[in-house]
């Protein structure tokens, strides 16, 4: 089946995204380091750093069983989790983007402030010369100047099903 031109965007941004050395391959070894670095800088306890780890390695698995992938190989891996109907969010999806939601939630008062997207994104090298702050207003929807949970997620669930909105989060512009 083919992605919708949107999708398939979609999907090659998240590549790059993750493929932190550019070198056009995501290895277990880059995806498990992440993890790691989003754990500590949330300064996640023992058993949420291992919760973390888990959750990464069944995606490495599902992905890239090999230990590694090229961007094609990414794409065409990806078009197993849509059908005729657009994206196929499971169960195992949602609960995926809550561990997520809880890592970046360090301070686990039921929010994601912009502080803590920005820790987000540093683990995967983005810095100061990157409009974060633009990252964190797409996901705001109620712009209360928090994310909640159930903003995150639906957020999160829209980019993949939808081809509209939240164009910055997996391509966070510079300053």
């Amino acid at each position: 089946m083919a992605l919708s031109e949107g999708l398939e965007n979609k999907v090659r941004k998240a590549f790059r995204f993750f493929d932190l050395d550019k070198d056009g391959i995501l290895t277990r070894e880059e995806m498990i380091n992440i993890a790691h670095k989003i754990s500590a800088l949330s300064n996640a306890t023992k058993e949420e750093a291992e919760v973390t780890r888990r959750e990464w390695t069944k995606w490495c698995d599902f992905l890239f069983p090999e230990g590694q992938i090229t961007e094609d190989d990414y794409i065409e891996r990806g078009k197993k989790m849509f059908d005729k109907d657009g994206a196929k969010i499971k169960a195992e999806d949602y609960t995926c983007y809550n561990n997520v939601f809880e890592r970046l939630d360090s301070n686990k008062d039921g929010f994601i402030s912009p502080e803590e997207l920005r820790m987000y994104y540093k683990a995967f090298g983005y810095g100061e010369d990157y409009d974060i702050d633009k990252v964190f207003q797409s996901l705001d929807s109620n712009k209360d100047g928090m994310i909640s949970r159930e903003e995150f997620v639906k957020a999160t669930v829209d980019y993949w099903t939808t081809d509209s909105g939240y164009e910055f989060f997996y391509d966070v512009p510079r300053k």
